[in-house]
This record gives C-alpha cells, structure tokens and sequence, in this order.
C-alpha cells in the first residue's frame, strides 16, 4: 500500500491573497405546529490574489492553471501553521512594454480544506 501527498503550488510573486470563503445566500423560516424551523444555504466564494510574474511562457505557475491546485496559505512568513485551499486559479497574461508584469487570478470551484500546524 503506498501513501498519498498531495502537491502544493508554489506561486512566486504572489500577493494580496484572499482565500475563498462561505457565504449565506439565504435563510427560510417555517412556521409548522407552532415551532418555528428554519435551513440557510451557504455557497463559496470566489478567492483571489495578484501574480506577479516573469513571463508569460516560462513561469510554472501557468502550469497550475490547467486543474484544480492546492494552495497553502501563510498569514505570516514567519508562521510555522498555514491554511490549506483547493481551487481552480484562472488568469490571463498581460506583458506590460515597461516595468512589472501583473495578473489578476482568480480562485474557483474549490474550498477551504484544513489549518495545518507544522
């Protein structure tokens, strides 16, 4: 029997993350034999974070762009505990003339897995 471990992408340049998150979309009350019930549905947002990046051809981030990719998230650099995402980043390249390039990413059709302490 062999062991799973799962990769994490190592997005250089990243900044401004916001990692995906619940959301409640709404919430109903029944009233039925004089008790009140109520249920809430919640959905997940949708997560992001600014690339900065080399190239558009070289960089093996836009590799991670084909698939669901885990993420791990360190509030601080100094932080031995991270949090851990799944997510399906998607941006675009824009190669600027001058100065740094700078992609939007967005981060979708994942979730907020665990909080890991190492």
């Amino acid at each position: 029997m062999t062991g799973y471990e799962e990769t994490f992408a190592e997005w250089v340049g990243a900044r401004a993350f916001q990692p995906q998150g619940t959301e409640l979309t709404s919430t109903t009350e029944t009233a039925y034999n004089n008790e009140t019930k109520s249920s809430s549905d919640k959905s997940l947002s949708t997560g992001s974070m600014e690339w900065l990046y080399d190239d558009a051809v070289t960089d093996a981030e836009w590799d991670a762009m084909e698939g669901k990719t885990w993420f791990k998230y360190y509030q601080d650099t100094s932080d031995t505990w991270y949090q851990a995402y799944l997510g399906i980043p998607n941006g675009q390249a824009s190669n600027n003339a001058t100065g740094v390039n700078v992609s939007s990413i967005t981060l979708t059709g994942g979730q907020a897995v665990m909080r890991v302490k190492g």
